[in-house]
């Protein structure tokens, strides 16, 4: 009964999360939005995907990521990855761990949020998901809201940096990303795309990749991803050339996990509250 009790509010959480309300700021894919979930929030990425690599078996790919509001302007993540794919059997991603300052929230009325985030690949798995080495990268991440919310532009710039612990050289390259999300007219329903060149916590991988879908939203603390993806094959290659192919399906799921009273589902106020936030509109 002890356990029941304790667990209550959890159920609570969770019951909220199907109830109907608004989503304006919702995290992309790759690349990253300048949001942060607020103070003693918990948000989780639940991400399965099917990867079809050119010339190689296809590898089924689980994620979770969870970041954790620790101040109005200030977030930690904690990430990582498992996969199974015939013949090889499971494998295990290099653990991720982020943290990320919120110096603006985006806001409607078209002022753009910009944050900054530090984050780390330890060098630590197994498998066609491990990478031999620690990947570190720095990124501006910057959001637009724009037509009231109806189009959100993502845009990031950045720094990867890979160290290697096998016999690798060390890799140093440039990060950025474009992403859009564009509401449909349908209540709830998105479409979302982005295109980026190198990946984050892949710093011996610095192709170019792109992928879109859908997003249906059901409320501000739940929605659900569907996408499709391709990557060229080789770096420096064309799409033409043969490419890697995946589809991705992503929910997302928000908790005032450590709150006495529900947090803001449009995350974070940030380090500098943009003026529509100070005069409350």
């Amino acid at each position: 009964m002890r356990m029941v009790k304790k667990l209550a509010p959890l159920f609570l959480i969770v019951g909220l999360c199907l109830l109907e309300g608004r989503a304006e700021a919702i995290r992309p894919f790759v690349t990253d939005d300048a949001r942060i979930a607020d103070q003693g929030q918990l948000e989780l990425e639940i991400i399965p995907d099917l990867i079809f690599p050119r010339g190689e078996r296809a590898l089924f790919e689980q994620s979770l990521i969870a970041s954790f509001g620790i101040l109005p302007s200030f977030e930690l993540g904690v990430g990582g990855a498992i996969g199974i794919n015939h013949g090889d059997g499971a494998s295990f991603g290099n653990p991720e761990l982020s943290a990320k300052l919120l110096f603006i929230r985006a806001d409607p009325s078209g002022i753009p949020g910009v944050a900054l985030v530090l984050a780390a690949a330890l060098p630590y798995g197994r498998g066609v998901l491990y990478s031999p080495g620690t990947a570190l990268n720095l990124i501006a991440p910057l959001t637009s809201h724009l037509f009231g919310g109806a189009l959100l532009i993502h845009l990031n710039v950045g720094l990867i940096v890979g160290i290697p612990r096998e016999d690798r050289s060390r890799a140093i390259h440039p990060y950025a990303g474009l992403g859009v999300d564009v509401s449909l007219g349908l209540e709830g329903l998105r479409f979302v795309g982005e295109i980026y060149s190198g990946e984050p916590f892949a710093p011996w991988s610095s192709r170019v990749a792109t992928q879109a879908g859908g997003r249906y939203e059901f409320n501000e603390r739940f929605n659900l991803d569907l996408v499709f993806g391709a990557s060229p094959s080789e770096a420096g290659k064309r799409f033409r050339d043969g490419s890697d192919l995946w589809v991705q399906l992503g929910v997302r799921l928000l908790f005032d996990a450590f709150r006495k009273t529900p947090g803001d589902p449009d995350g974070g106020a940030g380090l500098f509250k943009n003026r529509a936030m100070r005069t409350g509109s």
